[in-house]
């Protein structure tokens, strides 16, 4: 809809965009229609992709990569195959009181430094403050990489126009 108000692409006075003061040539806005207003012209370079500001000495009207089609997802299927490492860190904790401990395989424990559980290393008695001490050893994750990722910014399609 072209604006007859006073002045080139001014709105009706009263009206309640009138305020704004017109829209400039070559702004670009998105609309929910399936074509653009009169006096509009569809900026298809926004077709697909998502829009983001130019930054300071950069490419106006630049583009990248290839544009989804209708509904499109974004997948990585060539995830090389990798693992990775981890190494948790130690921990300690102080107990106050009296009690006793049971270890070994009736406990749930590994104190013999297998390496088959969490090496549990404890100095304790049946009164008195004492310490325990956790350390799981390093280790390296599966090796994997066949699985798709789907890294599809979710989205909504409008339709981007400038205006003439």
């Amino acid at each position: 809809m072209a604006f007859t108000g006073p002045g080139a692409n001014q709105p009706p006075a009263g009206s309640p965009t009138s305020s704004l003061g017109g829209v400039p040539s070559g702004a670009v806005m998105f609309f929910n229609l399936a074509n653009c207003p009169s006096g509009w012209t569809e900026y298809t370079a926004a077709r697909g992709r998502t829009v983001v500001g130019t930054p300071s000495g950069g490419t106006n009207t630049g583009t990248t990569g290839t544009a989804l089609t209708d509904l499109a997802n974004r997948t990585i299927t060539d995830v090389p195959a990798h693992s990775h490492s981890v190494n948790p860190p130690a921990t300690a904790t102080d107990s106050q009181g009296a009690h006793t401990h049971s270890g070994g395989a009736a406990g749930g424990m590994d104190t013999s430094g297998s390496g088959s559980a969490p090496t549990v290393v404890t100095t304790t008695g049946s009164a008195g403050a004492h310490t325990h001490t956790v350390d799981i050893a390093a280790f390296n994750s599966a090796s994997t990489g066949v699985a798709s990722v789907d890294v599809t910014m979710p989205y909504i399609q409008l339709r981007a126009c400038s205006k003439d």
